[in-house]
């Protein structure tokens, strides 16, 4: 049974909405305990979707309907709380009112088939004379029935605080009047909304599940139930895709996680993927725009004006979301579109997923692979496919999974480039909204979606599992745990908020280094993803009791006066899973890699006092739980070094035609490996016809015509003599302090001090970013020209590109060794990414997850490392002299062919997979067995 708490006209006063609203174009706004509903009497749209709240249906009269008997209530309350002289009237009114009232489920049935008309006759009837609408004020509320219980009391209580201000007021334009609290965090005072009646008998249980909330995710304290054995759906939530959007790594590896996934659970347990991901709009990239545009069928296309073409096609709207959204301001209401792509297809490593296939699922395949015909077989999420008449060499399997995207101007991302910032999803300068605001707002579009996905008619998206994409998803842990809490206790019903409080979350760490960390708004921020109850649920986000905390700790929302997402995740997510094992010991063992949370990383891994089972008993008690919840096995804090498959990083024949036609050079200049070829042979074909492509664009850039590669310091730059024998050292990619260019660029300096004369390697960066560290490079080139000659500059090549067609690829194909000199390194995929590609040898800092898989001299050269957390002075003279003779065991293996050849090889074969046996995939299916997600049977691998 709805239980309502409050109607209200957007706080107009009575003699407005009166002048305004004299046709049915009335908003009436009902507030449940769970949700608030804006109705628009004529509002007819046949193409939306009959839906309960939060999304939009097509007939919204019967809503209306059911509502209409309040408006008088609703109207006169507004008008008397700010009208004096009648407030006496309504109090009488209230207090002659003792008897409990009956029955408002039956009496708003009842009222459904009250046409709209009738409304205008009531609404005219209080506007032409108010003092007698105070006795039908007070006859209405005789005859409504029973309210749920504490329901009267809380509307005396809340009309007594609105006359008296205890709580504030907070109005902002046409937004909605809400009441705030003070809040004081680490010493600074925030004003956040609060509930207008308080939570009655409920509170003290309220406030001591939200204090004890964080003790229980960081530990592992968590009795997870159950999950039905039954079809199970997997949400991934990210603020980035591969194929969607990309800046890197993070949207790599969704991708690959969900795909591979889903591939090893088929056969074994039914599964529906989905991912959900903003729907940018607008300049996504520099002088790259995204649109979304609408079919003749009814379908829409995403659109990209890089091809002009959709790289998503068929999306089916399946719904707006009309949310309430509570800010600094006041309260609005969010429109979200959401769309639908259904079964898009990630290619899997075949060959590698056989031993996970079930043994009947093998034979099925074997016996369709002997009779050599096209044939095609689907296993739920997993299809295998072979089609010889297609081109088709061998079956191939792809995974299908489905995205969910939001739609709402948070992220359009059209704005002024700002002080030559490059323009990504990220870039707080070149868009209108900062990147920590746009994906609190996405998390809290997706827990609303979650929220309420048995009221979409069109399609129910649940979850039974949520795995989060770094800090960006932060808020959508804190949502679960908190908000859950907080909507139950204040009438959510129990079923639901059990279901959503119980999904478990696991969120995925990139960069201990970028948190989202803000400080500034947040108010409006914890506003929006708390509603109502952010007063509440803020000043009980206690962290655990009688732990080592420093004092900017003490909140699981903050650090310090800092609204932190990554926190959020930190702490209440059920499991914290950093890309690869080094880089997870670096943040639970120093801070210096570990940044603002790094206690938080520390007391989840079980490093030092936190290791001693006895110590975390004793914490159990303190803080309230039972110690038998303490087990041996730490189920909180789960390094996973990231995968990286070859099938999709192989150069394919289709792959190898289209570089062509993107770099513009000859036919056969580049292709895929022939069978028995050598890794050499091939690898030195494909050198030379990138290469090739590079010097001629070189000496373009000379002559001052134009700079088809966008050379720096072209005069500087010659690569006469150059040929496919010639050693080139590379690396591309982003361009920040993360990825050591400094160390780089002393590096070379330091190289060519010991080398003088010869065939000297071409030392190749390509990429964008922070000019500060592209001018340390050109600073270096400078430097080797002054004191070693212009021929030891020449080789030293710097060219700013990033995504044009063809050269990151190129760039891959030339590389004899491929460089990461990073100061830290969460994981590293460019370098595996690459081997696999072309078989170009790995250079890499001792440091984060870049050794991970590799062996030193067998497959990679390794350079010693030291962090720049004491001195960076000192660290760089340390890491330029180490990474310098690393430099000098790649030119000696070199110019050993024999040996060179063999290591080149061992690069190009070295299994990365995520579906090898031990590998990252099985890693993953472990964490979701112990969450009782996945069955155990999952994991047999034949």
């Amino acid at each position: 049974m709805v239980s309502i708490h409050k109607i209200s006209f957007k706080g107009d006063l009575l003699s407005n909405v009166v002048k305004k609203n004299t046709s049915t174009q009335i908003p009436l706004k009902l507030t449940t305990n769970s949700n608030e509903i804006l109705i628009k009497p004529n509002d007819t749209n046949k193409n939306e979707t009959k839906n309960s709240s939060p999304f939009l249906g097509g007939n919204k009269l019967a809503i209306a309907s059911s509502v209409i008997s309040m408006a008088t209530l609703g109207i006169g309350i507004v008008y008397l709380t700010k009208h004096g002289k009648l407030i006496q009237q309504l109090k009488q009114a209230f207090k002659n009112n003792s008897q409990t009232i009956k029955n408002l489920g039956t009496e708003i049935a009842n009222n459904v088939g009250v046409e709209v008309k009738k409304v205008n006759e009531q609404i005219s009837k209080v506007g032409n004379s108010l003092e007698k609408n105070v006795h039908e004020i007070h006859e209405r509320i005789s005859g409504l029935g029973k309210w749920q219980d504490g329901q009267i009391s809380g509307l005396r209580e809340d009309l007594s605080r609105r006359i008296s201000g205890v709580m504030t007021p907070v109005k902002g334009g046409s937004v909605e009047e809400i009441m705030v609290s003070p809040v004081m965090v680490n010493g600074q005072e925030l004003r956040l909304a609060s509930v207008m009646h308080g939570y009655g008998k409920n509170t003290e249980k309220l406030e001591h599940a939200l204090r004890s909330e964080s003790t229980k995710t960081i530990f592992g304290f968590n009795n997870r139930i159950n999950i039905p054995k039954g079809s199970i759906t997997l949400r991934m939530p990210t603020s980035e895709f591969k194929g969607f959007s990309s800046t890197g790594g993070m949207a790599v590896v969704p991708r690959e996680i969900v795909a591979n996934l889903g591939a090893i659970v088929n056969g074994k347990q039914q599964i529906r993927l989905i991912v959900d991901t903003p729907m940018y709009i607008g300049q996504v990239e520099d002088n790259v725009f995204y649109s979304i545009q609408k079919r003749a069928d009814g379908l829409f296309d995403y659109v990209t004006s890089k091809t002009g073409k959709p790289f998503v096609e068929g999306l089916e709207k399946i719904g707006t979301m009309r949310l309430p959204i509570y800010t600094d301001k006041g309260k609005t209401t969010e429109f979200v579109d959401m769309f639908l792509a259904k079964d898009i297809e990630q290619v899997v490593d075949l060959d590698l997923l056989k031993p996970w296939l079930s043994k009947g699922l093998q034979k099925e395949l074997r016996n369709a692979e002997k009779t050599g015909n096209a044939f095609e077989l689907n296993w739920n999420a997993l299809k295998i496919k072979y089609n010889p008449e297609k081109g088709d060499i061998k079956p191939t399997a792809r995974v299908k999974y489905d995205t969910v995207f939001y739609h709402n101007d948070k992220f359009n991302m059209d704005g002024p480039v700002v002080q030559k910032q490059t323009k990504n999803i990220y870039n707080n300068l070149t868009h209108n909204s900062g990147e920590t605001e746009r994906f609190i707002y996405f998390d809290k579009y997706f827990y609303e979606g979650l929220l309420h996905s048995e009221e979409a008619a069109a399609e129910k998206l649940g979850a039974d599992v949520i795995i989060g994409n770094d800090w960006q998803t932060g808020a959508i842990s804190a949502m679960l745990k908190l908000l859950t809490t907080a909507k139950k206790s204040f009438g959510l019903d129990p079923k639901i908020a059990d279901k959503v409080y119980n999904t478990p979350i696991v969120t995925i760490i990139h960069n201990a280094g970028l948190a989202g960390n803000v400080w500034h708004s947040q108010d409006k921020l914890l506003n929006v993803m708390f509603g109502e109850h952010a007063a509440m649920i803020t000043k009980n986000a206690w962290m655990p009791k009688n732990v080592s905390l420093g004092v900017e700790s003490l909140n699981g929302l903050f650090h310090g006066s800092n609204l932190n997402p990554q926190t959020m995740a930190s702490v209440y997510s059920d499991v914290l899973i950093p890309v690869s094992k080094g880089y997870g010991h670096e943040m639970a063992s120093h801070s210096g890699f570990g940044g603002a949370n790094h206690d938080i990383f520390r007391m989840r891994a079980r490093y030092h006092e936190y290791s001693d089972i006895e110590h975390l008993k004793y914490i159990a008690r303190q803080n309230g739980f039972n110690t038998e919840l303490v087990t041996p096995l730490n189920t909180a804090y789960r390094p996973i070094t990231n995968g990286c498959d070859r099938v999709n990083n192989m150069l394919t024949d289709k792959a190898a035609v289209k570089l062509q036609q993107d770099l513009g050079i000859t036919q056969g200049s580049i292709r895929p490996k022939i069978s028995n070829e050598s890794v050499f042979e091939f690898h030195q074909h494909n050198k030379e016809g990138y290469l090739n492509k590079v010097i001629a664009d070189v000496n373009t850039a000379k002559t001052g015509k134009s700079n088809p590669m966008n050379i720096e310091l072209p005069e500087l730059t010659d690569l006469t003599g150059v040929t496919k024998d010639t050693m080139v050292v590379s690396t591309a990619g982003r361009i920040v302090d993360q990825k050591g260019l400094d160390i780089w660029a002393e590096s070379i300096e330091e190289f060519l001090s010991r080398h003088q004369g010869g065939d000297l390697p071409v030392f190749y960066t390509q990429g964008v970013g922070d000019q500060v560290f592209i001018d340390k490079l050109l600073e270096v080139k400078r430097r080797v020209a002054s004191r070693f000659g212009k021929q030891a500059s020449d080789r030293i090549v710097f060219a700013k590109l990033f995504s044009e067609p063809g050269r990151y690829d190129g760039c891959k194909l030339m590389s004899d060794f491929t460089v990461m000199s990073s100061w830290f390194e969460p994981c590293g995929l460019v370098h595996k990414e690459i081997s696999s590609y072309s078989g170009a040898i790995p250079i890499v800092n001792k440091v984060g997850g870049l050794t991970d898989g590799l062996e030193n001299g067998v497959n990679a050269i390794f350079s010693e490392f030291r962090p720049k957390f004491e001195n960076y002075n000192d660290a760089l003279n340390f890491n330029r002299h180490a990474f310098a003779n690393a430099l000098d065991e790649a030119y000696n293996l070199y110019n050993n062919k024999e040996k060179f050849k063999k290591v080149l090889e061992n690069s190009y074969n070295a299994n990365h997979s995520w579906l090898k046996k031990g590998g990252a995939m099985e890693e993953y299916a472990k964490v979701l067995v112990d969450l009782k997600v996945l069955k155990p049977e999952v994991l047999k691998f034949n």
